[in-house]
């Protein structure tokens, strides 16, 4: 269904994503993972049409999307709805709830109010909300409220492709659970393709099937989400795993997130290995040649110089994955 081929972008001089090849079938949910500065708002906004690739290319089911325009364009952009970080930034706060959730219906054919309203409650239902809603506007609702108005936004568009930026991390925990629990019976009961963006590696696992890590804008490692939790193998997404998942006492941001898994994105020369300045096994090789992105045995790819070698899980000191 989404094909990246040797994408990049770059603002200006600063290279944002590079050569990124990344395929999501119909039916898959895959996560994006990274630390801040990896690329991962930037892939998003891509995959929803708001920035043009500088090289290389998306497809959405086999169709150039810089190539669309005008009816075809709004057509495209009908089968892809967002759920995006900040639900009040997402709702218009004179607009009542109905009518937010409506909008991408009524913007395709006329409805009447009697059915707006019906619309708007069977919606508001199953995304576990009272009916009653339907007439408020998102200041008289709770963060975990309007961020389900605006998943049900998205899903009463029937959508086939549902991405996801960072969707619980401006809720509390208790939010948070709720909205995920309805994400992943959703995502099930439809069977909608879903790309997850997202730095928080504990709740990838209660929504999709893959795992693609960013770093400083290149792909390091495309693996199954078991692997990530019992032994990934490409280095940093072993640091970056430790950092988000073990507990530990570390500086924190404004949302309690660690403010950087690995020390902070630093990628090393453009002729090296991104991440060899802070990599554990780095050898003289990963500062002056570019590793590639292998695809292994087990189907993974990783980009390492000694991807799929059992040498580097013990010099690592971890387990050594089956």
């Amino acid at each position: 269904m989404i094909t990246l081929q040797d994408l990049s972008v770059h603002y200006g001089k600063k290279s944002v994503l590079r050569d990124v090849n990344l395929s999501v079938q119909e039916g898959e949910s895959v996560a994006v993972v990274g630390e801040s500065g990896a690329g991962k708002s930037t892939l998003a906004k891509v995959v929803l049409g708001f920035v043009k690739a500088t090289g290389g290319t998306y497809s959405f089911n086999g169709i150039d999307v810089s190539r669309l325009k005008g009816r075809e364009m709004r057509e495209w952009r009908y089968a892809s709805q967002a759920v995006l970080q900040n639900p009040t930034a997402s709702l218009n706060p004179r607009v009542r709830v109905d009518t937010s959730i409506t909008e991408p219906l009524t913007a395709r054919a006329r409805m009447s109010k009697r059915k707006k309203r019906q619309k708007a409650e069977e919606l508001l239902d199953l995304v576990g909300l009272d009916a009653g809603l339907a007439t408020r506007y998102p200041t008289q609702l709770s963060g975990g409220q309007r961020q389900r108005v605006v998943i049900a936004r998205a899903i009463g568009a029937d959508p086939e492709l549902l991405l996801l930026d960072e969707p619980v991390s401006a809720l509390d925990a208790s939010a948070r659970a709720q909205v995920l629990n309805i994400l992943s019976d959703l995502r099930q009961e439809r069977a909608v393709t879903t790309l997850y963006i997202t730095h928080d590696l504990a709740t990838v696992g209660y929504l999709c099937e893959r795992v693609v890590v960013l770093y400083a804008g290149e792909v390091m490692e495309d693996l199954p989400i078991e692997a990530l939790y019992t032994g990934p193998d490409n280095p940093y997404t072993r640091e970056l795993r430790k950092a988000s998942l073990e507990p530990t006492e570390v500086e924190t941001d404004n949302d309690g997130v660690r403010a950087s898994a690995t020390g902070g994105i630093t990628p090393a020369s453009s002729n090296g290995c991104p991440f060899a300045g802070q990599c554990p096994i780095a050898q003289e090789i990963c500062f002056q040649e570019k590793p590639k992105l292998k695809t292994l045995s087990n189907g993974w790819r990783s980009r390492c110089h000694f991807a799929g070698e059992p040498s580097k899980d013990t010099m690592l000191g971890t387990d050594s994955k089956a």
